[in-house]
């Protein structure tokens, strides 16, 4: 069972697919011999899980989650198919996760008002 972190979730369904969210304290990414690379967070399509890191303050966690969410978007919508995206991945899902975050800080009660919406 994922360890939760209060006031976070602890799964997402990303279209076929519900992932649990697992807080922890640090994420090995790659873990071969060879290449061991420490992040913040991290998608296994694989497995169905997103792994993100503790962090000092909760926004930044929750920067974090929209991150690795908008990469799971990417794969389940095929935008690998788009020519150039894949190059550009990492920087397309930086911008758009701190951008969309700053957009839900400067709007409160604005995914309350779309989930309201879409019940009717």
């Amino acid at each position: 069972m994922p360890k939760a972190e209060s006031g976070l979730p602890t799964k997402v369904k990303i279209g076929a697919f519900t992932y649990p969210v697992e807080y922890v304290t640090d994420i090995v990414r790659d873990a071969t011999p060879y290449s061991i690379t420490f992040s913040m967070d991290h998608i296994s399509r694989d497995n169905q899980k997103i792994r993100i890191k503790r962090l000092g303050s909760k926004p930044r966690m929750v920067e974090t989650l929209v991150h690795e969410i908008f990469h799971g978007i990417a794969e389940e919508n095929a935008l690998y198919d788009i020519k150039g995206f894949a190059e550009q991945e990492e920087k397309i899902v930086d911008r758009m996760s701190k951008g969309f975050t700053k957009f839900l800080v400067d709007n409160p009660g604005f995914v309350a008002k779309l989930e309201q919406a879409l019940k009717t």
